[in-house]
């Protein structure tokens, strides 16, 4: 008996065995690039890795000299072919989700691809070659909105391509002719029609918002938080100790806590799902999102969580700024043809003319010669056109160029 009862109080005495660490992200492979699949992502890829290549000293410049600006153009032509390839395929994007402050595949090359076609637009304009800059324009709106069904980081570059090309064919608008007024509208319509959900766009960013949990949990397993600190900075302190604090009730603790924040991350992606498919005066008008109980990861939260609203009100400005030129370009060609301006805009399709920010027509007014078209903006309300000197507000207004 006295040999049962000191096994069972030795046994008594142990500590309670760690649980298993939990990965939260359900990461699967990309596929490898392979061109033959038809498949605007592949020629998107290949580009990208050409581009880092081929100009691997401008990848991370800001400012670019005239002079660098054709060597880079200069070195990017096979690269900008395969965009070009690309932009006459259906894109599908693959989501590759990365650790937080590691830079998106692709992501360098793209930009450099991006800023090669501005400038070409912008050059072809100032030597009288209209038509390469339309084709240009074209294939940087498409691959632009193509991009814009990654993760949030990907796609506000996607959109920033997109907005680079607009202001480039903006500067030169004047030496557009009826014909070539009417090809940039056309072309803009079958764009348009090919724009990815913003669903996927949260998809993608609902991935990385897991990882970014794996992440933390791989720091706290480690007992190494530099990385955190390094990207978030020293404010980030509070939280790193407050998990070091947790390790010594570690079996109970730590499991609650990282599937706490990894529910909030689904939680809170599931939400900007639902959010993307609706106009902007609709989500305005959405209860905030509910949390409950301490959230002791919250500092981490307010880091990984909240980039999906911001990129949701980005795309509604690049989207707007696209239709209204679509509708400026159909207009002005009546015009420049000798015509009146259209009283209206029935025959363009509803992907064309639907005001984001509102899911109604985007305001347009004519009178002969004289046309206005314009979005109510992040008010809602029709100010007629009136805007200040970013264009946004109080109703959004295509750029001056």
């Amino acid at each position: 008996m006295l040999v049962l009862g000191l096994s069972a109080l030795l046994f008594g005495c142990r500590s309670e065995p760690p649980a298993p660490f939990e990965t939260f992200l359900d990461a699967r492979p990309v596929p490898p690039i392979d061109t033959s699949r038809g498949d605007a992502y592949d020629w998107y890829a290949s580009a990208a890795l050409e581009a880092e290549e081929k100009a691997t000293a401008y990848a991370k410049w800001v400012s670019f000299p005239e002079s660098d600006r054709a060597k880079i153009i200069a070195a990017l032509g096979p690269a900008l072919q395969k965009v070009a390839r690309g932009s006459t395929q259906t894109c599908s994007y693959r989501c590759g989700p990365t650790k937080p402050f590691e830079p998106a595949p692709y992501s360098a090359g793209w930009r450099l691809c991006g800023r090669a076609l501005t400038w070409r637009i912008e050059r072809a304009l100032s030597a009288g070659d209209v038509p390469s800059a339309i084709r240009d324009f074209l294939v940087a709106t498409r691959f632009g909105f193509d991009l814009s069904a990654g993760d949030t980081t990907v796609a506000s570059l996607g959109l920033a391509i997109v907005d680079d090309a607009r202001l480039a064919l903006l500067k030169g608008r004047a030496k557009l002719s009826a014909q070539d007024l009417r090809a940039v509208a056309s072309g803009l319509g079958e764009v348009l029609a090919r724009v990815p959900d913003p669903g996927l766009a949260m998809d993608c960013e609902a991935q990385q918002m897991l990882a970014a949990v794996d992440f933390v949990q791989d720091a706290y397993r480690a007992g190494n938080y530099e990385a955190l600190v390094s990207g978030l900075g020293p404010e980030i302190r509070n939280a790193t100790d407050a998990l070091d604090a947790m390790k010594g009730s570690d079996a109970k603790q730590r499991p609650a806590y990282f599937r706490g924040f990894a529910n909030e991350a689904k939680d809170r992606a599931k939400r900007m799902k639902q959010l993307a498919g609706m106009p902007a005066v609709e989500r305005a008008n959405q209860k905030p999102f509910e949390t409950t109980g301490d959230r002791p990861w919250r500092r981490f939260a307010r880091h990984f969580f909240l980039a999906g609203e911001p990129y949701l009100a980005m795309r509604d400005r690049t989207l707007a700024r696209t239709r209204l030129l679509l509708i400026e370009c159909h207009a002005l060609s009546y015009v420049k043809g000798g015509q009146p301006a259209p009283v209206g805009l029935s025959p363009l399709p509803d992907v064309a003319v639907t005001d984001p920010y509102t899911g109604a027509p985007l305001r347009y007014l004519a009178s002969g010669s004289t046309f206005r078209a314009y979005s109510v903006g992040a008010n809602f309300a029709d100010d007629g056109g009136e805007s200040g000197e970013d264009g946004e507000s109080p109703d959004l207004i295509l750029e001056a160029g």
